[in-house]
């Protein structure tokens, strides 16, 4: 880089007071004869890019254009004439220095006078920071957007007055609604007071379920708005309600149970008095099935030694 002192020019058409100022800002400024496109002079932060101020006046602005800028001298004459006309010119436009790389920048054409000459000051920006910054923001966007809309879980937003001003596919699924339908729609104004319900869907296969509803504070294209979740949770009520049978079996079978101490019978809810298979059976998912144990066999089924052999039951 080359320091401030060789970069003065002395066929410079700035004043020598200005001329400090001239170098000394963090932006390119070209200045340009407002007839002929022509460079003029150039401030010392325009020899960062590797070119002399002799050689930036024989190159022009098109010659170290990229390609796909295609700033051609057709193209950027008439830029010059409108901001020579009193009309500033603002535009992106990117440029290769000496070695080849790719500078991003922002160019601001202005009228000006200078020793009673009218010219045309280029003032260009590097714009690096902030094209990396609107280039990491897209993908960040991108990836936000995939990620809700491939989302199984219902995305509301809803603006302070009830409004629905975005819905995922998830939510338009479950409420069997076009696109065009639900955005724009008004909420139950019920919605805005709670912070959980339960809802009816329509399921992924097209049966009636139950979504779950929560809902938070957030903003929206920066307004204040109310982000709802709903989620299907069908399988996981059956399921509750399953256990919660269960468990309610369960206890039943644990409880004190009236039973009579000589024939066996329990005494149901209902006061009735009932065998104790049959009770059992009810209220849990055992079942009986009848046999002899030894002792009950040799008291109701054998007549005597002189027959327990062939334990016949006829003389």
């Amino acid at each position: 880089m080359m320091n401030k002192a060789k970069t003065y020019n002395k066929s410079s058409v700035i004043d020598d007071s200005y001329h400090e100022l001239f170098n000394g800002v963090n932006d390119m400024i070209l200045v340009h004869d407002p007839e002929t496109g022509a460079v003029l002079d150039a401030n010392s932060k325009c020899l960062e890019i590797g070119y002399t101020v002799d050689e930036i006046r024989r190159m022009e602005v098109a010659g170290f254009s990229t390609d796909k800028e295609a700033y051609s001298p057709d193209r950027i004459m008439p830029l010059i004439r409108k901001a020579a006309e009193g009309h500033p010119q603002l535009f992106e436009w990117g440029f290769c220095d000496r070695v080849g790389k790719y500078h991003p920048t922002e160019v601001s054409l202005k009228r000006a006078t200078i020793r009673g000459r009218n010219v045309v000051l280029t003032i260009i920006r590097d714009i690096s920071e902030r094209k990396a910054a609107q280039q990491e923001s897209r993908h960040a966007k991108d990836s936000f957007h995939n990620i809700v809309e491939k989302s199984t879980d219902g995305l509301i937003v809803m603006d302070d007055e009830g409004i629905v001003r975005f819905a995922n596919p998830s939510a338009i699924r479950f409420f069997s609604l076009d696109k065009n339908d639900l955005a724009g729609s008004r909420l139950d104004p019920a919605i805005k007071n709670k912070k959980s319900a339960e809802l009816g869907i329509t399921r992924l296969n097209g049966e009636p379920g139950t979504g779950e509803m929560r809902k938070t504070k957030t903003e929206w294209e920066g307004k204040s708005a109310y982000l709802i979740s709903i989620r299907d949770i069908t399988a996981q009520k059956k399921l509750v309600e399953e256990l919660t049978l269960a468990i309610s079996s369960i206890r039943t079978l644990r409880g004190l149970l009236p039973i009579c101490s000589h024939c066996k019978k329990i005494r149901n809810d209902k006061g009735y008095w009932e065998q104790i298979e049959t009770y059992i059976s009810k209220h849990s998912e055992a079942e009986f099935t009848h046999g002899l144990c030894p002792e009950c066999t040799e008291k109701y089924y054998t007549l005597g030694d002189d027959r327990h052999e062939t334990g016949s039951l006829f003389p």
